[in-house]
């Protein structure tokens, strides 16, 4: 390769730069809570700050690795309408007595959004000790750089 022609794209402006949303969303199904749920992805700084709370996480103690996933899940859910977060200070206090299930669900997908892949969490469940939740709660693992708990379903 000469250096010249290493992309095959065309090379973004500034102002394109500046106009790119790329903060992809997806809908999720809450029957638990009659409707469905917006989820958006963390924007780069806010995605580091959950890693790093995550690296800090003891995944072995259910109430710290409960806690880690409502933050996860409290970071992306947002108002459809205006995109603004809607577990912020004192409404987080409303998510933790939320049903399991929907919190489980949530977690999931909120970790597809930002590249949780399948395989990933396959490799991490083989690493761990199996758990006896059969009533449909996440049980996967993250990514292989932030070990993710089975979060809030009852075992």
């Amino acid at each position: 390769m000469n250096g010249k022609d290493c992309c095959m794209a065309i090379p973004l402006t500034k102002e394109q730069l500046l106009a790119v949303n790329d903060a992809e969303r997806r809908t999720v199904d809450v029957p638990e809570w009659g409707g469905a749920v917006t989820l958006q992805r963390m924007g780069a700084l806010a995605y580091q700050q959950v890693r790093a709370v995550g690296k800090r996480t003891d995944f072995d103690d259910p109430e710290q690795a409960v806690r880690f996933a409502l933050a996860y899940v409290a970071a992306c859910v947002v108002d459809p309408q205006t995109g603004e977060p809607v577990f912020d200070g004192e409404a987080l206090a409303v998510l933790e007595r939320r049903s399991p299930q929907a919190v489980d669900r949530l977690f999931a997908a909120a970790l597809e959004l930002h590249g949780a892949t399948t395989d990933a969490a396959e490799e991490l469940e083989k690493n761990s000790e199996p758990t006896a939740n059969d009533d449909g709660g996440f049980d996967s693992r993250g990514s292989a750089d932030t070990p993710i708990p089975s979060t809030c379903s009852p075992s």
